[in-house]
């Protein structure tokens, strides 16, 4: 017993993320479907004009650069997989020919988040020119490069090893490591990010070396990231303003306001009414154009009130946090979901406490909750805001943004005891690799049934 709890032991728990994360990875990239990831057809064709191979993938049944598994379905039903997608030569077309208009900058996540999968399809090609050669290979660089990554990013983290042991191991992170999506270079970069972060937070001082550090990982985060991670780059004025010497006199200021608020029920109240009213206001002008306030309210509460997987949609499912990459078409069990979040909440209790300074936990709550209501904010007129709900947003997005939560759970949040704290770290093991094995098991088998 003691020898298997050496490999969750912080010197050891990066390698064993490594070993699971690319084996895992290396069966996905192998027998996982192809476009097992949202808009797969259209990550194909980023990542072919990034390295200026685009695929023709008339010749294999895809007509459309939408999303889906679908038309892969008689494939499999008839044997013919093999020969349909691996020996049957690539045709290459000009981006002109393309059936959709592809746009991109040199400076967004659209290029360099497929400059990895790219790179995959070139090598790929010079293997054997088949889509299905050329997609496998760009699976599997991508999830070589991210899960080591990743497993760095882990070895560094002075604290909160677990927590990132445990997300990029879920179903979700695993899938876009092993797919050609840009999802998987934006969760690196939130990590990394993250990990400064959670690092500075532990030591309690700015160190040059730490701001060096964040720098590099705005730039990741601006250039390889979707727009929506953006947001953590606002933690570093406030750890600055915590923990920066030149800070002392605002900080003191600060916590004397915050004392004679506290002192005073009078000012309580005041506070509180002035900050209410603030937020009413701001929150009528943000939703004057959809419909108001209580129209976007109600629409915000049919959408996590409300499950809509029952109408075969790219739903706003809570499973496709962790759980469902790709929820119409993975026909994961809902208890996979609820076990997983059960799961995350015992890593956060099992970690040990490095933030002293409390208010930095419900700040980390606070940009967590933002960032997960801006993303619903922004798809509020999404396909003409048709229905009840807020449709195109994936949980996906927020998947990396959990790590967060592990700041306010070791702020505030009692811990648990030795015994159990032994324990989580191989129930978390167990559960990533039940739940990856249903995932391509339950998304294969939804393929043939359908």
């Amino acid at each position: 017993m003691k020898k298997l709890m050496q490999v969750f032991e912080p010197k050891h728990i990066h390698k064993t993320y490594l070993v699971l994360a690319l084996t895992i990875g290396t069966i996905f990239s192998l027998f996982m479907p192809f476009f097992n990831e949202p808009d797969g057809q259209y990550h194909l064709a980023v990542s072919g004009k990034v390295v200026n191979n685009i695929i023709d993938t008339s010749r294999y049944g895809e007509y459309r650069i939408d999303s889906g598994m679908a038309r892969q379905g008689s494939s499999y039903k008839n044997g013919t997989r093999f020969e349909k997608y691996y020996l049957n030569k690539a045709v290459f077309i000009e981006d002109s020919d393309m059936p959709r208009d592809i746009r991109y900058s040199y400076l967004d996540f659209t290029f360099w988040g497929h400059f990895v999968p790219g790179i995959g399809l070139l090598i790929g090609k010079y293997i054997y020119p088949s889509m299905g050669v050329m997609i496998t290979i760009a699976r599997l660089l991508s999830v070589i490069v991210n899960s080591i990554l990743i497993g760095l990013i882990i070895k560094k983290a002075k604290f909160g090893k677990l927590i990132y042991f445990a997300i990029f191991l879920s179903p979700v992170a695993l899938n876009s490591f092993a797919s050609l999506s840009y999802d998987s270079t934006g969760y690196v970069a939130v990590a990394f990010l993250l990990m400064v972060v959670f690092n500075t937070i532990a030591e309690q001082r700015i160190t040059r070396q730490n701001r060096n550090k964040f720098l590099l990982g705005c730039f990741f985060i601006i250039t390889a990231s979707k727009w929506n991670y953006w947001l953590l780059i606002a933690l570093w004025p406030i750890l600055e303003l915590s923990f920066t010497e030149s800070f002392d006199k605002i900080r003191q200021k600060i916590i004397q306001s915050g004392q004679k608020i506290v002192l005073r029920k009078r000012n309580i109240v005041f506070s509180t009414l002035a900050v209410l009213g603030i937020g009413f206001i701001v929150a009528i002008f943000l939703t004057r154009n959809h419909g108001g306030l209580f129209y976007v309210i109600q629409r915000y509460l049919m959408t996590f009130g409300y499950n809509y997987a029952g109408l075969d949609l790219l739903s706003n499912d809570i499973t496709s946090w962790l759980a469902a990459p790709y929820p119409s078409q993975n026909y994961i069990p809902i208890w996979v979901s609820a076990v997983w979040y059960l799961m995350i909440f015992l890593v956060i209790f099992s970690e040990q406490k490095f933030v002293k300074i409390k208010y930095l936990g419900y700040v980390a709550f606070l940009f967590f909750t933002i960032g997960v209501l801006g993303v619903y904010y922004t798809m509020l007129g999404y396909n003409g805001a048709r229905t009840s709900y807020i449709e195109g947003v994936q949980g996906r997005y927020f998947t990396p943004t959990l790590l967060l939560l592990q700041l306010l759970g070791s702020a505030v949040m009692p811990q648990l005891n030795r015994s159990a704290r032994q324990v989580v770290p191989v129930f978390v093991t167990l559960l990533v690799i039940v739940s990856n094995v249903l995932l391509i098991f339950d998304t294969t088998i939804g393929l043939i049934m359908r």
